[in-house]
């Protein structure tokens, strides 16, 4: 049995190119200032720090073209995580994902699956959306 020409006036099934997807961007990471919490512009960069005595890690978390972007903050002085990303300016979007313990009866409720703001951060973007309990 041979295959069957398809009918007149009807298409070939066409087979789809797989989707390519953006290549991630990474950003390089080294050392900030523990001194200013928060995000600070240096003309060069950013550095960004934020203190927590019971995180075991902190990741630093750039949304860029609707990605988001995991760094480690690479340093800990005294309790304040930092790290300083070449590159990135003001406006850029981003949080953090804090990994350590979980003991909600003891007032630690460290979550890496929750994006948290910047406590030091001077604006805002977005909307508040109603929403389950965040914890």
């Amino acid at each position: 049995m041979t295959p069957r020409e398809p009918a007149a006036g009807r298409a070939r099934a066409r087979t789809r190119p797989a989707a390519v997807k953006a290549p991630v961007r990474t950003f390089s990471i080294r050392a900030g200032d523990p001194e200013r919490l928060g995000a600070h512009w240096t003309g060069a960069g950013t550095t960004f720090a934020v203190y927590s005595s019971v995180a075991s890690k902190v990741e630093l978390c750039l949304f860029v073209d609707g990605q988001e972007i995991r760094t480690p903050l690479p340093m800990r002085t005294r309790h304040v995580w930092h790290g300083f990303v070449e590159g990135i300016g003001p406006g850029v979007e981003y949080g953090f994902r804090v990994h350590g313990p979980w003991q909600p009866e003891a007032g630690l409720r460290c979550n890496p699956s929750k994006l948290l703001l910047d406590p030091y951060a001077r604006h805002v973007r977005g909307d508040e959306v109603p929403g389950p309990a965040p914890l």
